[in-house]
């Protein structure tokens, strides 16, 4: 006989509570005293339309998208006074919306070149450098 699941009406709070906060989905599980790959498991399930677990789909995509709507808001925000937070917060954590590429161009962009030297190279031994 398969144990009951851990997923309630009071770990969806949590989790959904942590989340809102800016908090990763692994804080959250953690939190919430499940793992991640639980909380994984019930987001695919839940999208899938499976019982408890649509609920808790439901609830923690809407947290996602709050707090996303709250960064952008601050990011984008004429009187914050420290927009940047917000503006890397969205870069970093919705890399595929708002990733450098996505970023408006406001020719203060940096390049930087890379080089990168594997070891036992010849390179690497000649010590080469531009």
């Amino acid at each position: 006989m398969a144990r009951p699941s851990k997923c309630s009406a009071e770990v969806t709070q949590i989790v959904c509570d942590k989340i809102l906060a800016g908090n990763t989905d692994r804080v959250a599980a953690v939190a919430a005293g499940v793992s991640l790959h639980a909380m994984q498991d019930w987001m695919r399930r839940g999208a899938a339309g499976s019982g408890v677990y649509s609920g808790f789909y439901k609830a923690v995509t809407e947290a996602k998208a709050e707090i996303e709507e709250r960064m952008v808001s601050a990011a984008y925000a004429p009187l914050n006074p420290d927009p940047e937070s917000a503006r890397v917060w969205l870069a970093r954590r919705r890399r595929n919306d708002w990733g450098a590429s996505n970023e408006a161009d406001d020719g203060n962009e940096k390049t930087w070149r890379v080089r990168i030297i594997v070891p036992g190279t010849a390179e690497e031994d000649s010590g080469d450098s531009d």
